[in-house]
This record gives C-alpha cells, structure tokens and sequence, in this order.
C-alpha cells in the first residue's frame, strides 16, 4: 500500500468525524534535528492540513510549502547547530563499543541534562516566542513527546495535548498518560534485553532501571524542568508534574506486528506499519549500474544515518575492509566521505544510499527469482530514543534520520486533511502543495549534531556492554538538556511561540520529557511520538508495565535468551534510570523550562504526565511484547512511508557494473566508519579484498586508506534507494530500527554488529526470524566477518524468512497512518480525551508500587509474630510458675526421705 493510497483512505475516515474536528486549530511541535524522525510529523501534520485543519507547526524543517493554506510553520532550523555542538570526539571512539550498566547510567544522566538545555533553546527561540504571542488557543497540541516540559505549551494554549513519538517513549513519558509500566511486564527499551527467556539477573537489571527512571523523572528532571518552565511563562503556571499528566492523546511510530503486542491505555495509539511510497523512485546511474553489474550480488553495508560509517573505529574498518575484500560479491558501503582509505576493489561507498529503493528493487527481480540481495548485516550502535532536538550526548543521528522521516509523514498526513499544522522541525518539507502546513526550521541544528559528534562519538566505539550503557545514558541525558534550552531558544521556536496562541493540540517526539512544556504552554493535549520502542521513564508516564525482563530496557547490550546475570543487571539498570530521572533529570529539566519558557507552567514531571497521546514505531511481532494500556499505540513501520531518495549516477554505476553483486557497509551517522580503530578497518578491508563482490561503503572521509578495489565509499549514500537495488546482495549495518525496517520491507536478511540502544535486541530479532544473523564488534574478525557473509548471501532462506516477517508484520486491520490521524482527531474532538487517561498516571509512586500494601502486610505480620511472641511468652512463664511449687514440694520429700535414711542407719 502506497503513501498516496494510505492518505485515500485516511480521508475516508476523516469523513466520518470531520463533523468534530473539521477546520480545527491544531499545533505540531517537532523541534528534533532529525530528517528521520521529521518524516513522520510531516506526513501527520499534511494530512491534517489536507483534511481542513488550521495547522501550525513548529518544525527545524519547515516545508515552505505555499499550496498548504492551512498550513503555518515556525522555523526553528537552527536546533540542527545547536545539536551538532552537543557531541564531543571522544564519543566517535566508545560509539563502538558495548553499552555497559553504568554506561546506560552515565548516559541518562547526560540526556537528562541534554534535554533540559535543548527545551531551554527552544523556549528561548524566536520562533517558538512568536507562536507563543501570536496564538492564546488552540484546539489541540501535537508534540514530539520526548519531554514533559513540552506539556507546558499545551497549558498556555489552553487545549488538549496530544504526543507524538516516532519510537517508544521512555518510563517518564509514558507515565504521563498514565499506562502501566512494571519494571517486569515493560522493562526500559533502551536495555538491550531479549524478547523472550528472560533470565533471573536481566529481571534485577531491569527492576533497578525501572525504579531509578521514574525517581530521577519525578524528584529530578520535573522540578527542574518546572523550574526552567516558570523563569519563561511565568510562576503561575501549573506543576510540570501536573501538567505531563494531561496529555490527552500519544501518538507513536509503533507497529503490534513488528513490535511485542502489548495492552495499551486508550489515549495512546499504535499507529502500525506505514508503507513506503515506491513509485516515482529513481536510482543513481553509477550505484545502479555497481548493483546491476555484480555477478554474485550485492551486499549493502550501513550503519544508519546517526551512526556513521566514517566514525567507525579504524581497528573495525579495517576488518570490514578485509572481510569484504574476501567476499566474491559486491559491497555497497554507505560512506560519509567522497573516499575510504584501503577501500576494497568490491566495494563502492556512497554518503547517501537510497535504502528503501536499493531493498525495494532487490525484490524486483526477472522470472520471480529470489533477491539477490540475501543479507543485511545489522550494527547495533546507537540508542533509539528518536529526539528531533534533546538527543542523547551519542549524536544519535540514526535516531534523527528514523524520527524526521515518522515526523514527515503524520505532519504531512495531518496537514493533507485539511489540518493547520505548524512544525517545530529541523528538516523542513518545503512542500508548497502543502498549504495547510507551517514549518519552523530547526535545520541548523545539524551542525550542532555534526560538532556534538565530534566530541562525544568515542563513547560508541565500542561492543556495548552493560555499564557503558550507564555512561551513555549520562551523556545523553546532558546533551538532551542543551539541544532542549537550544531549541526553545531559538528564533523559530520564538517565532512559533510568538504566532500562536493556541493549539488543538501538541505533538511531540516522546524521548525526552522536556519539549512537553511547550504542550503545557499553549494549555493543549500533548501527543507523544516516537521512531523506537520507549525507555522505562517513558512508560512510565502513561502507566505501562515495564518489567525489566518481560520488556528491558532496549539500550542494554542484551539478546532474547537472558542468563542470570543477565536478569540481575536488567533489573538493576530499571532502578537507575528511573532514580536518575526523577532525582536527576525532571527537577533539572523543570528548571531548564521555567527558565526558558515559562516560570508559569507547572512542574515538568506533571506536565509529562499530562500526554493525551503516545506514538512508537514498534511492531509486537519484532520486538518484545508486553502490556500497554489503550492509549498506547504501535505505530509499527511508519518511517517506510517516506519516499526514497535516488541514487546518484557514479553509484549507480559502480552498483550495477559489480557482476557479483554489491555489499552495502554503513555505520549510520553517529559511529562514523572512519573512527573505527584501524585494526577493524584493516580487517573489513581485508574480508572486502577477499571477496568478488563490489562494496559500498558510507565512508565519512574524501579518501580511505589501502581502499580496495571493489570498494565505493561516500559520506552520504542513498540507503533506502541502495537497498532495493536487485544488485546489492547483503547490508552491514548496525541495526538501527530504521535500517532494520527498510531491510525487513526490501525482503533483505541482515548480520547484526550491535552497538548501543534498541540495536541489540533488534539484531537479535532477526536472528530470531531466521533473517540474519548477530556479530559482536570485537568478535570482527577476517574469517568471521567472510564466514558470515558468505553464508547469509549463499542461502536463500534469509531473504525467505525477511519476506515472511514482512508479511507477518503488515498483517494489521490499519496501518499506522490512519491510526496517527485517527487518535489525534480523537483527541481535538474530545478536549484531550480525559476519559482514556489511566488512574496510574495520578497514583502516588509508594502506591504504584505496593509500597503501602506491602508496608500492611509486613506491619500485620510483625504485630502477629509479636502476639505469638508475647503469648509463648506468657504461656511458658505461667508453666513455670505452676511447676515451681511441685518442685520445692518434691524437693522436701526428697530431704524427709534421706533423714530417715540416716537415722535407721545409725
């Protein structure tokens, strides 16, 4: 089913509620630097203009589309600046690496303090000022739901607050809607967990993330995001705590398909698989040629966008280069530069591959022969948690690219239905056929992504392990703080503020609680969307469970089978990121709101909980399942919808010139390929000489090294584009959600390297399906990397067994598209949708968690174990006291006897 197909039918449904919602006034705040997660918002926020909705987006990529009457943006494209300044170098080298407990710690902290900066800069823009005076009202507000200081926005405006997430949302998110989030039932999603056997240490991990998510959300990241909040709107604006706690609708890039099925709260939506729009899709000569050309296929290598190749240890890259170089088919690699160094002869790399029509195109074939393309090699590298603007210290550009794309593609939807959209985005549709969309370039942002990388990518460097979790999380906690302060500062974020006084409602990317408060202001529902599955915090905010072994946390480098130690560290992880969140990061980030946009708005935490709406991009047949109320939808595949690139002619070439076909080699955009230690480098350059095929490597750098023959490398390919090619045989990529969506929607298997966040268990997955098959990082080695890449493109069961997942997780009454637009109609037609909120939301957390039933029941068995006490007591002394005078008695006999004993015998 086409995008053109999908908004059909979303139009259909428009009829049958437009008599509510028709013309309504809707707000679309997406302020992450993120192509990807901009995608989504877009298609959502077109397809409301389209329906006959006022539309007013808040967006660092605004579409500047001229047809779109409907349509008002606020440009707020300098968030892409101000996101590349958050990345320090030495991030580039432990990107790599496996995340660890007190790495996933580290990293939330990070974020926490990231993410209050990044809603600062955005209360601080011109842009989001100008929406803020321009407009006293809106119908409804529709946010990235990332941070509860976005809720704040839906409080000035003064209507229902809607989020949107293009992946899962975190513990403190989730809690704002009040759905269950157990530590045991829906672990955190960036504890790289497995689906299924969860062991008992895994369960301890996750427990431990759980507790410490919500504590540092509530006792941290709220009072300080409050805090921020009233310096900006003012004093007499509710507690951020409270106002989290009306969002009346989320909406998620999430798919029950692909995702684990789980019970939703009702004013959360899973909006399910959106399909890519395949036609109209046009390859580069030269990468279509490099495809067509290989004889034994191609194998299409890429790490994503957040991740990129360049970054990549040269230890790493050297072993991708020597596996590659003894493969006998192609390798495309998608390279962030116009040149690798020892680049193998079978490899072309590209800085852009069109993925989607590289995977596309791979099913295409002559006869009904199976795709050439057989595998896909998956690196789990970076995070998910999908933020356009607070993103974690890592740069998870992945998570930019996949949130930007599930963006455009609801923003576009809603403005399409006649919506007024506005967006906060740093990647701009500039559609002038939308005329009911508004967009507010953030798209300066980028920069600030690129210099953030440069200094923080060596965090990610490294095989994840489990306490570089904790340092991660640190990391990205911080940068999600300064991308927050920097994007509610900015002038388009100003800007936005200043046009708009109300909103129907507020969509926002639900990683980082922070941009909520913009909710909050405007007094609209506040929807939350994200392009992953969601951390604990972020459940949280809705009432999921999330019990850290039924659902752990995505970020935590573990598979499906969990050992003891496994559980234990699961379980321990869910305390941390909870405590930290809520000691940590709310009562920083409600200061960093107060300060910056409103020191009115209630406390950040409240305002987190105020979210009407959640949307993930996950599908319950790929990732865990586990239970979420109604109002916690899965969006699935929404991100797919977005419309390939084509490829460039000199790719197109080198991929249909490779007579053995082509490998794809990327890292994504955050771990570079050229950061990789320069062992890896030497061994994939090694593995690429050995082998006859043709390798497109994503090379950030002009040049490579002892770059072979068969290799093309690039700073940008065209992944979706390079994917659907018929010549690319195999992708090498780290396993992001959104290179494992395009390769699962291209029928491509895939070899999964995890790096970090949700790649893990992705990769995992996968394995699972029998699509591809999982290799640590420092496992690399020539033999093994040539070894698994012979195997996966040799069999034809991989690609078999990506078509069947394909098909398994499509296979939904409705797509995700339909259910974004639906639940954010929901939403504006019911004020909120107050009715689907959940009790949890308002629990006390010593109720939440049984504290005072379990307080009873041990205060009850001390007072019996102490009347038992006491009467065996009583009891025993009594016998005493009566056996006491037969002795004294018995005792005197005993005398008598013995005296007339003595005198017989005298």
């Amino acid at each position: 089913m086409n995008l053109h197909l999908i908004m059909q039918l979303s139009a259909c449904l428009l009829l049958l509620v437009i008599k509510s919602v028709n013309g309504a006034k809707v707000l679309f705040f997406c302020p992450v630097p993120a192509h990807s997660h901009q995608k989504m918002y877009t298609a959502v926020w077109k397809e409301m203009s389209f329906r006959g909705h006022k539309v007013f987006v808040v967006t660092p990529n605004p579409a500047f589309n001229k047809s779109m009457v409907n349509l008002t943006e606020y440009d707020i494209s300098s968030v892409y600046e101000f996101q590349r300044s958050q990345i320090k170098p030495e991030w580039k080298e432990t990107v790599f690496k496996k995340p660890t407990f007190l790495g996933l710690i580290a990293r939330q902290i990070v974020i926490q303090y990231v993410g209050g900066d990044g809603m600062e800069f955005l209360y601080q823009h011109a842009e989001v000022k100008r929406l803020v005076k321009e407009h006293n009202n809106f119908d409804i507000c529709l946010f990235e739901w990332f941070h509860p200081a976005l809720a704040i926005y839906g409080h000035l405006f003064n209507c229902p607050v809607v989020g949107l997430g293009s992946n899962s949302l975190p513990i403190q998110m989730l809690d704002s809607v009040g759905n269950p989030s157990h530590p045991i039932t829906a672990p955190e999603q960036d504890l790289p967990i497995p689906r299924m056997s969860i062991t008992f240490f895994q369960r301890v991990w996750s427990t431990f993330w759980t507790i410490f998510a919500r504590l540092q959300h509530k006792y941290f990241l709220v009072p300080m995001e409050d805090a921020r909040i009233r310096r900006y709107y003012g004093s007499k604006v509710p507690y951020l705590g409270d106002l989290e706690k009306n969002i009346s609708l989320l909406i998620l890039n999430r798919n029950p398909a692909f995702h684990r099925p789980i019970p939703n709260g009702p004013n959360v939506i899973e909006l399910g698989s959106i399909q890519y729009k395949w036609s109209n899709i046009t390859f580069d000569p030269d990468l279509k040629q490099f495809l067509d050309n290989s004889n034994e296929g191609v194998v299409y290598f890429s790490l994503g966008v957040s991740m990129e190749g360049t970054s990549m240890p040269p230890r790493y890259l050297g072993t991708f280069q020597a596996a590659f170089r003894k493969l006998p088919f192609q390798v495309l690699w998608k390279w962030e530069n116009s040149s690798m160094h020892n680049k193998p002869d079978n490899v072309l790399i590209a800085k852009f591959v069109p993925q989607v029509l590289v995977l596309l195109k791979f099913l295409i074939v002559p006869n009904g022969t199976l795709p050439q393309l057989d595998a896909i090699i998956g690196w789990d590298v970076i995070n998910q948690p999908g933020l356009q603007l607070l993103k974690t210290k890592t740069g998870l550009e992945l998570q930019h690219t996949l949130a930007v794309r599930l963006c455009d593609v609801v923003w576009r939807a809603l403005s399409q239905r006649g919506h007024d959209v506005h967006v906060l985005t740093p990647n701009p549709l500039n559609d002038p056929t939308l005329n009911n969309l508004t967009e507010y370039d953030l798209s300066d942002f980028y920069e600030d992504l690129k210099a953030m990388k440069n200094d923080d990518i060596q965090y990610f460097l490294h095989r994840p392990t489990f306490f570089s979790s904790f340092v991660k999380d640190v990391v990205a906690t911080k940068m999600f703080s300064r991308l927050y302060n920097k994007t509610i500062n900015h002038q388009e974020t100003r800007r936005l503020l200043r046009e708009n006084d109300r909103f129907d409602a507020v969509i926002v990317e639900w990683i980082f609680p922070t941009l909520a408060s913009i909710g909050a202001y405007y007094k609209a529902p506040i929807i939350g969307i994200t392009s992953l599955g969601a951390p604990l915090v972020a459940l949280d905010s809705l009432g999921n469970p999330s019990h850290p072994l039924v659902a752990p946390e995505m970020n935590l480098p573990l598979k499906r089978d969990l050992s003891i130690k496994e559980r234990l560290l699961s379980v321990l992880y869910a305390f941390y990121v909870r405590l930290y969140y809520w000691v940590v990061v709310l009562p920083r980030e409600d200061e960093n709101v107060k300060k910056h946009l409103s020191s009115e708005l209630p406390y950040i935490g409240d305002i987190a909980k105020s979210l009407s709406l959640l949307l993930m991009n996950r599908n319950p047949v790929f990732h865990r399942v586990v239970p979420l109320n109604p109002n916690t939808i899965d969006l699935g595949g929404i991100s797919v919808l977005s419309p390939a690139t084509s490829l460039d002619s000199e790719l197109k070439v080198f991929i249909e010139k490779s007579s053995k076909g082509v490998i794809y080699f990327s890292l994504g955009s955050l771990v570079q390929s050229v950061f990789l230690p320069p062992k890896t480098i030497e061994t994939i350059q090694n593995v690429f000489k050995s082998l006859p095929y043709s390798f497109v490597w994503k090379w950030e750098n002009s040049s490579m090294i002892n770059q072979p023959t068969n290799v093309y490398i690039s700073n940008w390919i065209p992944q979706t584009a390079l994917l659907e090619h018929p010549n690319v045989k195999l992708f090498i990529t780290q396993g992001g959600l959104q290179s494992t969506e395009e390769a699962i929607a291209a029928h491509k298997p895939i070899i999964g390297i995890p790096f970090h966040s949700d790649q893990t268990t992705n990769v995992d997955t996968c394995a699972m399906y029998g699509m591809g098959k999982l290799l640590d990082m420092e496992d690399i080695t020539i033999e093994t990397l040539r070894s698994y890449i012979l195997e996966i493109v040799n069999n034809p069961r991989y690609a078999e067994n990506a078509k069947k997942l394909d098909e398994l997780m499509k296979d939904q009454p409705q797509d995700g598209l339909d259910k974004a637009i639906w639940w954010i109609e929901y939403v504006i037609r019911h004020k909120g949708a107050k009715h689907l909120r959940s009790i949890a939301v308002d629990l006390p957390w010593w109720q939440y968690f049984l504290l005072d039933v379990f307080g009873f029941i041990f205060t009850v068995l001390l007072i019996f174990l102490l009347s038992v006490r006491f009467t065996l007591k009583l009891v025993f002394r009594l016998i005493s006291y009566i056996r006491k005078p037969k002795e004294k008695s018995m005792k005197k006999k005993k005398q008598q006897c013995f005296t007339m004993t003595q005198l017989k015998t005298l």
